[in-house]
């Protein structure tokens, strides 16, 4: 009788257990899958005045080499969570571009933000110093197929 006590016993604390846990399997977060989505390009131009002795209507450009930066919030792209990040260097004549930017057919904002930069600054014709020149972010609007132009002006704000 005692065995079969123990038995009862033993099988309601079971069952208890069991009704108390959940057996649903939770699925994870989906990361955005960019290749099932529609693309656009962002270019641009990123501009710096890194000689004062030029004219003010003259344009000058950042340094090529110089990083830029793309980010999209995944939740404009439908999939919760986090960013959508890459980078692109400035090319001759300060010129970028974003190929291939994931876009939804209503399209989505892109923030582009440079990197900052070291050059030398001509204050005159016989003296320079050399800055950190830091840059300002702008957006894009980006929608399938299409192509956006952002510009991004560095200013000068730290001396080396």
């Amino acid at each position: 009788m005692k065995k079969r006590f123990l038995h009862i016993v033993a099988f309601f604390a079971l069952a208890a257990g069991l009704s108390l846990t959940s057996c649903t399997k939770e699925d994870p977060a989906e990361a955005v899958n960019i290749s099932a989505l529609e693309t656009g390009t962002i270019t641009g131009i990123a501009h710096a005045t890194l000689d004062a002795t030029l004219p003010v209507t003259t344009l000058q450009f950042a340094p090529q080499g110089t990083v830029i930066f793309l980010t999209i919030q995944n939740s404009a792209l439908g999939a919760g969570n986090g960013v959508y990040r890459v980078s692109t260097t400035v090319g001759t004549n300060g010129t970028f571009t974003f190929s291939n930017v994931p876009t939804k057919n209503a399209g989505v904002t892109a923030t582009i933000t440079g990197d900052a930069f070291k050059a030398v600054y001509r204050m005159s014709p016989t003296q320079t110093q050399t800055r950190v020149f830091e840059g300002a972010s702008g957006s894009a609007f980006v929608v399938p197929g299409g192509n956006a132009f952002e510009t991004i002006s560095y200013f000068s704000s730290k001396f080396e």
